[in-house]
């Protein structure tokens, strides 16, 4: 980002305030003549709150979000494990925002993200999200990678998996996330 000046940046706000309860924005402070510091301010007791003492999960969320919406991120992205040391509201956000960034309708504005993640907490938002072709695992036999559709896999390993209010839909919950990324069904 460039700065404290950055469009992106009310955008960020937004998803924080989402995911932090009281959280107000930043304050920024210059540190000589090329570095910027920053807080964040609540409007609780927490008041003004600098980054170093800043919980190691919000500075990871507090990233992911500006790698996110920075105007010069990468063309692809691979993120390993987004959900360590994210709360499940965090991770909910973050994983929404990238989808949005997937999905852009300007593609100049889009960048692919591979993500690699062993959480059910990842598999539930990415399965129970609005489409799910793109969900992979992957699983080493015989020393060599096989790759199937998630939904092959559910198919294969006849996980029963429940529906949406509406009925034509299946939701993936918790347990049996927990099960395909175990290797329960494997």
């Amino acid at each position: 980002m460039h700065e404290t000046e950055d469009p992106a940046l009310n955008t960020i706000i937004a998803e924080v305030q989402h995911v932090l309860p009281n959280f107000e924005g930043f304050e920024f402070t210059f540190v000589g003549v090329d570095k910027v510091a920053f807080s964040m301010k609540f409007s609780d007791g927490r008041g003004s709150i600098n980054a170093a003492r800043m919980s190691h999960g919000n500075l990871i969320f507090l990233g992911l979000m500006v790698l996110t919406y920075s105007q010069n991120r990468p063309p692809v992205m691979l993120i390993e494990e987004p959900e360590n040391g994210l709360t499940p509201a965090a991770l909910m956000r973050f994983y929404r925002a990238i989808r949005a960034l997937a999905f852009r309708e300007d593609e100049t504005q889009r960048s692919q993200i591979l993500i690699s993640s062993h959480s059910p907490f990842v598999m539930c938002e990415a399965w129970n999200g609005e489409d799910r072709d793109f969900i992979h695992q992957l699983k080493i036999e015989d020393g060599q990678c096989i790759i199937r559709k998630l939904s092959e896999a559910i198919a294969q390993q006849g996980v029963t998996l429940a529906k949406d209010d509406s009925g034509n839909r299946t939701i993936l919950g918790l347990r049996n996330a927990e099960e395909l990324m175990s290797g329960y069904y494997a």
